[in-house]
């Protein structure tokens, strides 16, 4: 038996029932912070489409930054542990849409989703939630809005990603923000 187990079984003999070793849920950089303006996502987080997405320091819900979409594009951060199946996370941010450059004409939309993925080695998607309600053309403009959803782990989980992105965006024009993302355990 490897030292690792040993340490597991050992606390899960000692620790009190309904307890067991879980994944910390919490999020590197939830106010999507970064060091610098030339930064092609937040501190912390990973991204795709660097160039249809950037940093806002004026539009913030809270001080500090902002992220603004306008095309297919997003960021993500992986989260990994330890996870029990049933597990109850709740997750979310908020979202605005500006009134100089709402989206508009089309099915362009915000979202966030927590993606599960098992421990094949490239990780096959098992299961995906994504909050509600989305940023589209019919959000109020200039109103930050909370996005939110409960999400139940899933048995053989070994991989959570937290996932922003803009959807369909060659479908409409416009753009939105996001901030002040969030992950936890729901009880």
């Amino acid at each position: 038996m490897t030292f690792r187990k040993y340490i597991i079984l050992l606390l899960l003999a000692v620790m009190p029932a309904g307890l067991c070793v879980a994944a910390d849920y919490e999020l590197e950089n939830p106010t999507l912070e970064a060091d610098s303006d030339e930064q092609h996502a937040p501190n912390g987080w990973r991204y795709w489409a660097e160039e249809q997405m950037e940093l806002e320091r004026d539009k913030t819900l809270s001080e500090g930054a902002s992220w603004k979409f306008w095309y297919d594009s997003g960021i993500w951060q992986p989260i990994s542990g330890l996870f029990r199946a049933g597990t109850k996370l709740k997750f979310g941010g908020y979202f605005m849409t500006p009134s100089d450059d709402r989206l508009r004409n089309g099915m362009k939309n915000g979202n966030i989703a927590l993606e599960f993925y098992d421990a094949r080695e490239q990780g096959n998607m098992i299961h995906k939630v994504s909050a509600s309600p989305t940023v589209n053309e019919t959000s109020s403009p200039d109103k930050w809005f909370v996005v939110e959803a409960i999400a139940i782990v899933p048995p053989k989980t070994r991989r959570i990603q937290f996932v922003v992105r803009c959807e369909d965006g060659d479908s409409g024009d416009g753009s939105f923000f996001v901030d002040d993302v969030f992950l936890k355990e729901y009880r």
